[in-house]
C-alpha cells in the first residue's frame, strides 16, 4: 500500500494528464455527431477484421473435419452412382449400351495416416480395418487414379501396397489403342513407372492417357493410372519402352477409397480351375 502510495505521489502529474486526455476525447467523441460517427465506424471495422480473423482461424482447423466429411459424402455419392448404373446396365436390352458393367464394386472411404515413398519396398497404412468391411486383395484409388492393393487387414488398419513397389503389377489399357500392358515400379522415382509388353507396331505417343483395363478383377476398368511421359524402342525390341509419369502423386496423398469387388472371389475360384485340370 505505502508502494502503490507513493508511486501516486511521483507521478500524479502525469496520471492527471492521461486522465485529462481521456475525459477530452470522450467529450470530443461523444459530444459531437462527426467524431462518433467515425469513432463507431472504426470499431466495426476493427471488430470485423478481428472476426474474421477469427473464422479463418477456425475454419483451417476445421480442414481435416471437413475433408473427412467430403471424401465420406463422395464415397456415398460413388456408391450410389454404381448401384444406378448396373440396374440400367441390367436393364439394357442391348449389350453394347455400356462400354463395361461396373460389376458391383462398393466403395470403402479412407484416411492415409502412415506412407513411404523414398523406400525400396513403399507402403501406405489406412485407418479403416476388417470391422469397416475391407479385405485382402481390395484396390485403392483416390481423386486422381489408382493407388494400390491392399495386402494385409487388421480389425482397425489395412496395409496398401501402392504402385511405387516393386513386387506389385496390375494390368492396364494404353489409351484408345486398346493394348493392354502391365505397369510396373522399377524402385527408381516415386512419380514414374513403367509400361510393358505394349507391341512395337502399336503408335505410342507422350501425353497417351494410361488406364486400367478390363483384365483387372480389383479395379473397375478405365480408372486413370497415368500418362506416357516418353518410349523408347530400338530396332531389335519386340516392345516397347514406356515411362508412365502417375496420375497419383504419393507424397501428398491423404484420403482415398477402398474398392471392394462383390464377385472377386468367385472369378478367382473359377479362374483357379484352369490350373489344376
Amino acid at each position: 500500500m505505502k508502494n502503490l502510495l507513493r508511486f501516486l505521489a511521483q507521478h500524479y502529474v502525469f496520471l492527471l494528464f492521461i486522465a485529462l486526455e481521456i475525459a477530452a476525447f470522450v467529450l470530443v467523441v461523444y459530444g459531437n455527431e462527426y467524431p462518433r460517427s467515425r469513432m463507431f465506424a472504426s470499431s466495426v471495422r476493427i471488430s470485423g477484421s478481428f472476426h474474421q480473423m477469427e473464422s479463418n482461424l477456425t475454419g483451417y482447423f476445421r480442414l481435416r473435419e471437413i475433408n473427412e466429411a467430403l471424401n465420406e459424402e463422395n464415397t456415398a455419392l460413388r456408391n450410389q452412382v454404381t448401384a444406378l448404373e448396373n440396374r440400367l446396365e441390367g436393364q439394357a436390352e442391348d449389350s453394347t449400351t455400356y462400354r463395361y458393367a461396373h460389376l458391383d464394386y462398393q466403395y470403402i472411404p479412407a484416411k492415409v495416416i502412415n506412407s513411404t515413398t523414398n523406400a525400396a519396398r513403399n507402403y501406405l497404412t489406412l485407418n479403416k480395418g476388417s470391422r469397416d468391411g475391407v479385405e485382402k486383395d481390395m484396390g485403392v484409388v483416390n481423386q486422381d487414379g489408382v493407388v494400390g492393393i491392399v495386402t494385409k487387414v487388421s480389425e482397425r488398419y489395412a496395409l496398401v501396397i501402392p504402385l511405387i513397389h516393386p513386387d506389385l503389377s496390375i494390368s492396364c489399357q494404353l489409351g484408345d489403342s486398346g493394348q493392354v500392358g502391365s505397369l510396373e515400379w522399377l524402385g527408381r522415382d516415386y512419380r514414374y513407372a513403367n509400361l510393358l509388353d505394349i507391341d512395337r507396331h502399336i503408335t505410342v505417343r507422350e501425353g497417351d492417357e494410361v488406364i486400367t483395363s478390363q483384365l483387372s478383377a480389383i479395379f473397375p476398368q478405365g480408372i486413370p493410372v497415368g500418362t506416357v511421359e516418353k518410349t523408347d524402342m530400338h530396332e531389335t525390341d519386340a516392345y516397347h519402352k514406356i515411362q508412365v509419369r502417375l496420375a497419383v502423386d504419393f507424397k501428398r496423398l491423404n484420403y482415398v477409397k477402398i474398392i471392394g469387388y462383390s464377385h472377386s472371389k468367385e472369378r478367382e475360384e473359377l479362374e483357379q480351375t484352369t490350373t489344376r485340370e
